[in-house]
């Protein structure tokens, strides 16, 4: 009996959403301003830090990206997801959403390249680190690109 009434809320909740998407659109997937880049890319390293965690639990795998195609069903307002999932190690990010909310500045992809090459090694200079890190490509940005594809397909006439 519990399960079922679980069900039916969930259904009717999820109806309501879908209702009021449709009315008022979609435009704000996070709860954190676009241009406050600190708390996005802290927010998108919880991100990939809880995939990390889960797929350790379920794999049992010290390196679960490594050589991995990765896909990540709403990627909000910016591709850092991505870009720290292929830095550690997927071969190939694919983000869809349904709505195109892409709109990061560069700023926010400027300091994640900065952090990611501060932190890749003690030993190496951060100009160092990203070269080790793209294998000789000096731009992260650049250097994933053609690893990346982001995909706004609707799903309206899928239901």
């Amino acid at each position: 009996m519990r399960n079922f009434l679980f069900y039916w809320f969930g259904l009717l909740v999820g109806a309501a959403n879908g209702f009021r998407r449709r009315i008022f659109g979609y435009g704000h997937p996070r709860p954190i301003a676009v241009g406050d880049v600190e708390k996005n890319i802290d927010y998108d390293r919880s991100v990939v830090e809880g995939f990390e965690r889960r797929l350790r639990d379920y794999l049992g795998e010290e390196w679960p990206f490594e050589g991995k195609r990765t896909l990540e069903i709403g990627p909000g307002p910016d591709m850092g997801t991505g870009i720290l999932l292929l830095a550690k190690g997927a071969v190939q990010y694919t983000a869809v959403d349904r709505f195109s909310l892409l709109e990061a500045p560069r700023d926010f992809y400027v300091a994640l390249q900065e952090a990611l090459a501060a932190e890749h090694s003690e030993n190496e200079s951060p100009l160092e680190a990203v070269h080790s890190l793209l294998e000789g490509r000096s731009d992260l940005l650049l250097g994933f690109i053609s690893m990346m594809t982001y995909l706004v397909a609707s799903l309206d006439g899928f239901w």
